[in-house]
């Protein structure tokens, strides 16, 4: 907590240090898994993801917060490689901290100068979409799911239909997309034809560094058991993302 006395702390100082913990609070790591494989996600499918470990009342299921910092993670492994250029952030409330975006730590300069990578950072490959309603935002999915030139499509799902989501993941097999939709929790069991269906939960600090418990709740041709479908993820820090 940032605590003020008298004369010690200018205003300016109290903002540049709340932009440093936005930051640092926001920045997109670098998931290091401790059991299991890390979350290289299969493109051509579409992926649901629920916020776990929240509480809400019925009159306020509209605040409910994306796990961006996992699934910004997720999309700068996948686009890295990918053959498309652009990634698609659908829904304000799927938008990320900008400054989480470019690629931070030591060397990260030295690799992007000159190289092929110079212009793909993450944050120069998005576009940003703020549909007015929900037809809007369905219609701005679909839209990205089926261009060619989208490497990776992360939207706000909240509310989707079973036909929706159904025709999402015909698109995605069509284009090869990595499609995610972020979803509130109460929304954990509401039928959609996503391939996969994963629950994101913070958890106590793992020596200091912020960490996650990502479990697969759901996906097509297999079952999911045990602590065969859970892993635990974390920010590391050391490398400077």
């Amino acid at each position: 907590p940032i605590k003020m006395r008298s004369g010690e702390q200018s205003k300016h100082q109290v903002i540049s240090r709340l932009r440093g913990l936005i930051e640092h609070s926001q920045q997109s790591p670098k998931l290091t898994s401790y059991a299991g494989p890390c979350l290289a996600l299969r493109p051509g499918v579409v992926h649901e993801w629920i916020c776990g470990g929240v509480e809400w009342v019925e009159n306020r299921k509209q605040c409910w917060v994306p796990p961006l910092a996992v699934l910004a993670s997720c999309v700068k492994q996948h686009a890295a490689h990918a053959d498309a250029d652009h990634v698609i952030w659908v829904g304000q409330r799927c938008w990320p901290y900008g400054q989480s975006l470019i690629e931070r730590g030591p060397g990260a300069s030295a690799r992007l100068a000159g190289s092929a990578d110079s212009g793909r950072s993450l944050l120069r490959q998005s576009i940003f979409v703020n549909p007015a309603d929900r037809a809007e935002r369905v219609w701005a999915i679909e839209q990205a799911v089926r261009c060619s030139g989208v490497a990776a499509v992360i939207a706000d799902g909240s509310g989707l239909k079973m036909p929706e989501t159904r025709r999402l993941q015909l698109a995605a097999e069509a284009n090869q997309a990595l499609v995610f939709l972020a979803r509130p929790p109460w929304e954990a069991k509401a039928s959609s034809a996503a391939h996969t269906r994963w629950c994101v939960t913070s958890v106590p600090a793992i020596r200091h560094e912020q960490a996650w418990r990502v479990e697969l709740l759901r996906c097509k041709g297999m079952q999911p058991f045990g602590d065969a479908r859970r892993w635990i993820v974390r920010r590391e820090y050391a490398t400077g993302t």
